[in-house]
């Protein structure tokens, strides 16, 4: 006798129904794999994931007691939980959701401060690390952070945006200044560098003024770092002269995009 499948009399194979629900549902799944994530969906999940990484980093600094914690990529509910962290002595925090010097304002046995693209709008309390040598803040201040460094004198190394009217004249109100670096806005001048006590090291990754000449005058640089192009319009012969004076210059190569 034949199989007659739409005989009232003989119900349907149960593995026919088996077979027929295991096939939708791998569809079903092959379908929302393929259906696009919303934006919203997207940052929700990165945020999720920052959390998770900045909780695992946390959690290993507090077992090791470690003296370098560094925040990159990496978020916190409540970055004020820091200031149990008295072991600390160099702190990261990169491309986060950390915004407040106040909520690290009792890590002041901190000698380095590393910020980087977060959402940190009042600069002042940078004063308040009294035990601050090594201070970096590039990207993402609303404020001039000079006026600041001038209440620090006791840094030895510095990174900076530098406002748009480029000067450095601060530079001479720090000094134990021994590294620097200044990226952003052209400097409108560098005679603010002649004569620094310790300055050895200068790292410019922005536009330079004519006359270079002031930097034949730090009498113990060491290292500059500057855009190859400067070397090419050199026409007064300095970046020659300090080579010959046995000064490591490095050309930061033009990235044409």
């Amino acid at each position: 006798m034949s199989l007659n499948f739409f005989s009232v009399n003989r119900p349907l194979p149960i593995k026919l129904f088996s077979l027929s629900a295991s096939t939708f549902a791998v569809a079903a799944i092959l379908i929302g794999a393929c259906t696009p994530k919303s934006p919203e969906s997207r940052l929700e999940q990165l945020r999720t994931s920052k959390l998770e990484k900045g909780a695992e980093i946390l959690a290993e600094c507090r077992e090791t007691k470690c003296s370098d914690l560094r925040l990159s990529f990496a978020s916190l509910e409540d970055y004020a939980v820091l200031n149990e962290m008295t072991h600390v002595t160099a702190l990261e925090l990169r491309y986060n959701t950390f915004e407040s010097l106040e909520d690290i304002s009792s890590m002041r046995q901190l000698e380095e401060l590393r910020i980087t693209a977060t959402k940190i709008r009042d600069v002042s309390a940078f004063a308040n690390f009294e035990n601050l040598k090594v201070l970096h803040i590039q990207s993402g201040l609303a404020e001039d952070v000079r006026p600041t460094l001038l209440q620090m004198p006791d840094l030895e190394q510095i990174a900076i945006n530098l406002p748009d009217d480029g000067d450095i004249s601060f530079v001479g109100g720090l000094p134990d200044l021994k590294k620097i670096r200044l990226l952003g806005s052209q400097v409108s001048d560098l005679r603010p560098l002649v004569g620094h006590p310790s300055l050895s090291f200068i790292f410019i990754h922005s536009g330079l003024p004519r006359d270079l000449s002031a930097l034949l005058e730090v009498p113990n640089l060491q290292t500059l770092w500057i855009f190859d192009t400067i070397e090419q319009n050199d026409s007064s012969g300095v970046i020659e002269q300090l080579k010959a004076n046995g000064i490591t210059v490095n050309l930061i190569p033009t990235v044409i995009l």
